[in-house]
């Protein structure tokens, strides 16, 4: 008599713990399936990224047909950072170093981990060296002009 009158408790909680388990089972279950769907948008967005970058990287290694400003020559020579910096002040604006780094995040592609600001900084003084940009005052960058 006593073991009966203990079942019904036992058996209650072993239903609530029942419950519980299966709520926190389809918990997870709709967790999985959710993973599921973000792992398949994430595999579509690292495709649609994978092609842009083979794009801008076939762009930027392409000889562009562009025509000289005057007194300043178009080069095609050095290193693509320093293409891109000739590139990007050949419309005669100065720019910053920020400037800059902010239009080669966009457009090149930079390797994980550098911070695209020292490579700029490092570049343009690398090309100051070599005569091709000039600061000015306020501390911005332009192409050298050539007479």
């Amino acid at each position: 008599m006593l073991y009966r009158n203990m079942s019904a408790p036992i058996r209650k909680t072993s239903r609530d713990l029942l419950s519980e388990v299966e709520r926190e089972l389809n918990d997870l279950i709709n967790e999985y399936d959710a993973l599921g769907k973000r792992q398949e948008e994430i595999k579509k967005r690292a495709l649609v990224l994978e092609n842009l970058k083979v794009a801008l990287q076939k762009v930027l290694g392409q000889d562009i047909d562009q025509p000289s400003l005057p007194g300043i020559p178009i080069q095609k020579k050095g290193t693509p950072l320093g293409n891109f910096l000739r590139t990007a002040l050949a419309d005669g604006q100065p720019k910053t170093t920020e400037e800059l780094a902010v239009i080669a995040e966009k457009t090149m592609s930079v390797p994980q981990g550098k911070s695209v600001r020292r490579m700029i900084n490092f570049a343009l003084y690398a090309l100051q060296r070599h005569g091709a940009v000039t600061k000015n005052g306020e501390g911005r960058w332009q192409i050298k002009q050539r007479h």
